[in-house]
């Protein structure tokens, strides 16, 4: 019995594995249209759903990625005109990064583009399958906290 399941856990994590690369397939399309790398694209998806702005610090936590690594990358969106810094008034310490206004329409397109292909991965599952699918991931989640 432990054995089974020994094998049915490294299924698990072949498939898990497998999913992961065809999520960071999906940024490819992206990647080729807009010049951008796939950490770039995470930072500017992230910003879609904080368009008053966010702190680097926040952008390193929501991409898994050290505030460091979120600066460089930052600096590159910069250089490219895709977001804009703005500094605290009560903290020179602190700025916030936004998506510069006359890339509102490129970002608009990105956002678009990979929402269609996340939903697309997706396609397969019924809504019975994806509540499963949730409720097994939060699961795993919780127990790994």
């Amino acid at each position: 019995m432990e054995n089974q399941r020994i094998q049915l856990i490294k299924n698990v994590l072949g498939q898990l594995d497998l999913l992961q690369q065809d999520l960071h397939k999906m940024h490819e399309p992206l990647t080729k249209k807009y010049g951008l790398g796939v950490s770039q694209i995470r930072i500017l998806l992230s910003l879609s759903k904080n368009p008053e702005g966010i702190t680097t610090k926040q952008l390193a936590k929501n991409a898994h990625i050290t505030a460091g690594a979120v600066t460089q990358l930052i600096d590159h969106l910069v250089e490219k005109k895709l977001v804009i810094r703005i500094e605290d008034n009560a903290d020179r310490r602190i700025s916030y990064i936004k998506v510069a206004p006359n890339a509102k329409k490129q970002f608009l397109q990105i956002s678009n583009l990979h929402k269609k292909n996340i939903f697309q991965l997706f396609d397969d599952l019924n809504d019975n399958e994806l509540r499963s699918l949730s409720t097994i991931v939060n699961k795993i989640k919780t127990t790994e906290e």
